[in-house]
């Protein structure tokens, strides 16, 4: 009877889990769509802290940071998005993802770096 009481917990927890997700998700969406955009990081650096493998966080983060025009940050979550891909993942980021940082890479001006950001 504990193993199975223990079994319903984790489920639950996971579902509690996966429901605050998306609400902050959703919260954050609401936050973009009405131009406050540092609440929105707020709860995508919320995410990211309790969800650290979770790209989605990073790719937003990239976008509200762009939209902020805070050029090193976007670059930092890029740096961050990919040594969790390669190091805890082994594997790529996803072509969506690669396509609008070169995008933006261009569009922000950004000349090429070295492998450790800096000029």
């Amino acid at each position: 009877m504990g193993k199975a009481i223990y079994l319903w917990f984790e489920r639950e927890s996971e579902h509690l889990w996966s429901l605050w997700l998306y609400n902050a998700q959703k919260l954050s969406g609401y936050y973009l769509k009405n131009e406050n955009y540092a609440a929105a990081v707020k709860i995508q650096e919320r995410i990211q802290s309790i969800f650290p493998s979770n790209k989605d966080s990073y790719f937003f983060l990239m976008k509200l940071y762009d939209l902020l025009d805070y050029k090193v940050a976007v670059e930092d979550q890029y740096r961050l998005l990919k040594k969790i891909f390669l190091e805890k993942m082994t594997m790529e980021l996803s072509d969506e993802i690669e396509r609008w940082y070169q995008n933006w890479k261009k569009r922000s001006g950004i000349s090429k770096r070295g492998e450790d950001g800096y000029y």
